[in-house]
């Protein structure tokens, strides 16, 4: 079950970040689309989580942070070494 929601949160940001980057591309800012599409505040949904639902359900959006950190990481990555 934590699998299912771990891979789901992945699949999320893996379809969010293109799209954003494709809005903003059509927009005339890339970055500032990406950062709507895919870096929701997703800080007070875990908090709600784990307010006022079952732990269990903290997995998905804490899964979902941590991809959304890693596809960030990577881009971060990618660029710098495309300018050196």
């Amino acid at each position: 079950q934590e699998i299912v929601m771990i891979a789901g949160a992945l699949v999320i940001a893996l379809v969010l970040f293109p799209l954003g980057a494709w809005f903003g591309t059509r927009c005339g800012d890339r970055v500032a689309g990406r950062q709507m599409m895919a870096q929701k505040n997703t800080g007070i949904g875990l908090w709600l989580t784990m307010q006022f639902l079952d732990p269990l359900c903290t997995v998905a959006p804490a899964a979902y942070i941590i991809w959304q950190n890693l596809i960030n990481s990577y881009e971060i990555i990618k660029g710098t070494r495309s300018k050196s």
